[in-house]
């Protein structure tokens, strides 16, 4: 498995929480984890679970772009969870990690901006 990237929309680049892409960039494994923790929170309840967790308080709920490399089985499960409650596979990512944040007290900030892209070995895209 490779690190994940990251690349700022052009124009955003000086509107970034550098610290976080940092420590994100450093720890893909949080990524990881927070969609596994989803995932089995999904597997018990049947849904995703809420979180009233708004980034930098915009109210947009978007993320820049990021890529992660995460093994099969996992995208596997993450496409038939998404699959089962009618959702994008961003949309579960997303609530994963805002989630995560939410319940780590809030010490990682989520990357803001437009878009959250999953990726793993071959480079599928979620979309």
């Amino acid at each position: 498995m490779r690190p994940f990237s990251f690349k700022a929309p052009k124009g955003l680049e000086a509107d970034l929480d550098w610290l976080s892409v940092a420590t994100g960039l450093s720890r893909p494994e949080i990524i990881r984890q927070a969609v596994r923790e989803t995932l089995d929170y999904i597997r018990e309840r049947g849904e995703l679970p809420r979180t009233s967790y708004v980034p930098y308080g915009d109210g947009s709920w978007r993320l820049h772009p990021f890529t992660v490399r995460v093994e099969d089985r996992l995208y596997r499960e993450l496409e038939r969870a998404a699959a089962r409650l009618n959702v994008p596979m961003s949309e579960v990512v997303r609530t994963a990690l805002y989630r995560y944040i939410e319940r780590k007290g809030r010490k990682l900030r989520p990357y803001r901006g437009k878009y959250i892209r999953v990726y793993y070995g071959g480079l599928r895209s979620l979309w």
